[in-house]
């Protein structure tokens, strides 16, 4: 078991962390002319470390922590991290087309003037909200979400460990291993797994 004395500068520095990644993710929101990316990271954060951090309310103990919150902790945890990868994946693909297509995607004037930007109207396109943010914002964190949750509440995975915050720590079938949230693009293993060792128990 950790300190309290560790768990709590680890609460502290996840404020202050919050707070600075807002205040920075909005002055460049500000200068892209394009907020509805680091706006949407700013909540999906904030809810994450949010629920972490309420978790001092019970000396950061998960065997104190109500069921309740101990689950809803869990799934906003694993909803955010995803919705978080997605967000990251946009900043990716915008900034790969940015390079690749600077004419349809890249404002121009900012690229070749970046000391002296032009007085105009023009915004930075490379954030402008289309079609192909669809997959990585919106149906990647809803279809792994959906997984995750269904699988962890029908095999009561949520379950109380000696960590800071509750999480999915009980694996179906000898060859599932835990799969922390902070690692989101390794957290389908998890319902994947879960889901093969189901399909296993019912051909059985």
């Amino acid at each position: 078991m950790l300190s309290f004395a560790l768990k709590l500068v680890w609460f502290v520095l996840c404020i202050i962390g919050t707070v600075i990644s807002w205040v920075v993710l909005v002055a460049f929101g500000s200068l892209l002319g394009s907020r509805w990316v680091p706006m949407s990271f700013c909540i999906a954060l904030t809810v994450l470390e949010g629920m972490f951090c309420l978790g001092m309310i019970w000396r950061m103990d998960p065997f104190r922590m109500p069921r309740s919150f101990c689950v809803a902790q869990a799934i906003l945890i694993h909803v955010s991290t995803y919705v978080l990868t997605g967000l990251s994946m946009a900043f990716c693909i915008a900034t790969n087309f940015h390079i690749l297509r600077p004419k349809t995607w890249a404002n121009l004037e900012q690229c070749v003037f970046p000391l002296f930007p032009l007085r105009t109207n023009t915004r930075a396109r490379s954030l402008r909200w289309r079609r192909v943010y669809i997959i990585p914002v919106i149906v990647y964190p809803a279809t792994i979400s959906v997984v995750q949750i269904t699988l962890n509440l029908h095999f009561n995975a949520i379950q109380p460990t000696d960590e800071m915050h509750c999480d999915a720590s009980v694996a179906v079938g000898a060859s599932c291993h835990y799969i922390h949230p902070s690692l989101p693009l390794r957290g389908p293993s998890l319902p994947v797994c879960r889901a093969q060792a189901a399909f296993s128990a019912l051909r059985h």
